[in-house]
């Protein structure tokens, strides 16, 4: 096939998957709808919409049906979605424990999450494999898809896992254990990056690009534009915790919440939401030794991101972890400080804002890659051709 032929086929591809995934997305966020709604709100021709709704009801993810809510004269048709015809899985991996969700296509759990401990040992690739064998025995045999967060750099080429706080993944090939054990499509994701795709789906972040910081055992960042991670060469970028400060010390080493307590004179509570609690107490006393610690953190942060918004000027910052749990605590600090360092023309209009997914953000955010892939490869096999 001429180089010319294959470029133009790979384009028309690209636009049929983007087609679907705005499709799918605006069905996702306001069923049940009407095609021509849908046609107009995505800017798409209605012969596209045509298409692509036919597509979804042959695969039986939507429904088709006259809306009888409608009072009198002609009952318009309207597009549904069926959130219970697939089923995807979201595997999140994080020190000591193993967390295993499934969710329909809604992206609301099927069924309580599975929580068991998994210690760091030379067999963590095996128990790994155990634990997801015991899932698919259990009836896990029937998703379409699974989404891996790690809390670390996932690289393809190598299949695996750079992460510091999880050297027992060094040597696991990850997505070779799951995607021969469960026998489905893997997408593997850092764990930052996920809950920023999911931060970015919040109305009150619309305005991207956004930056995404977490700090919380760890510090690490990623850059949202316009739906998209920006991965950088090496799939490092956004690594602002590994940062070198004046003083020669990373900013991951100088603000992690462990050090923050620790110099506050405060013994690590099971739960960084008490331990956030606690801090917002000891703030609302004017505890001298807490707020002093707080100003020391939101300097090295404000000296940290001044350069990210010099470069990438971002449109939105936010916090996630449990400083972003203490609010305008740290909020206003840090807006104070880094505000003053900023010229008029990277500051005017950005946002400083706490994070609002939580844990349970992450998860959507992962299962929102996962099914946005689905897509691409469901309906893209002999059609796009």
């Amino acid at each position: 096939m001429p180089f010319h032929e294959m470029r133009e086929r790979l384009s028309v591809s690209m636009v049929k998957n983007q087609s679907r995934q705005l499709v799918f997305r605006h069905i996702f966020r306001n069923s049940p709808v009407t095609r021509a709604v849908i046609a107009t709100k995505t800017g798409l021709s209605q012969g596209t919409v045509k298409t692509i709704v036919d597509e979804f009801l042959a695969a039986g993810i939507v429904e088709e049906k006259k809306d009888i809510s409608v009072p009198v004269g002609r009952k318009p048709q309207k597009v549904y979605l069926c959130p219970a015809a697939r089923t995807f899985c979201v595997l999140n991996l994080q020190p000591g424990r193993v967390e295993f969700h499934r969710l329909n296509l809604s992206l609301h759990p099927v069924e309580p999450a599975v929580i068991t401990s998994l210690p760091a040992s030379d067999a963590y690739g095996e128990n790994l494999r155990d634990f997801l064998s015991d899932m698919k025995r259990q009836g896990a045999g029937g998703i379409c898809g699974v989404g891996v967060i790690v809390p670390g750099a996932y690289d393809p080429n190598q299949d695996r896992v750079i992460c510091h706080i999880m050297p027992e993944l060094k040597g696991v090939a990850l997505r070779e254990i799951v995607q021969t054990t469960l026998g489905v499509p893997v997408t593997i994701g850092e764990d930052v990056h996920v809950a920023a795709l999911a931060e970015a789906g919040f109305p009150h972040n619309a305005e991207q690009p956004l930056f995404y910081l977490y700090a919380g055992s760890g510090v690490g960042g990623s850059y949202v534009s316009d739906g998209k991670v920006l991965l950088g060469a090496t799939r490092m970028a956004g690594e602002i915790g590994q940062v070198v400060m004046r003083g020669g010390q990373r900013l991951e080493q100088l603000i992690s919440w462990p050090a923050f307590l620790d110099a506050c004179g405060m013994p690590p509570i099971d739960g960084t939401t008490n331990e956030s609690e606690a801090v917002s107490q000891r703030l609302q006393s004017n505890d001298r030794r807490v707020t002093d610690v707080l100003d020391t953190v939101t300097d090295h942060l404000s000296e940290a991101l001044e350069s990210m918004i010099c470069i990438l000027n971002p449109r939105t910052i936010l916090i996630g972890g449990p400083y972003g749990d203490l609010g305008d605590a740290v909020l206003e600090r840090l807006r104070s400080r880094l505000f003053a360092r900023l010229m008029p023309e990277h500051r005017d209009g950005l946002r400083i804002l706490s994070a609002q997914g939580g844990d349970s953000g992450m998860i959507r955010g992962a299962a929102v890659v996962v099914l946005d892939k689905w897509l691409e490869s469901e309906f893209s096999i002999g059609g796009d051709q």
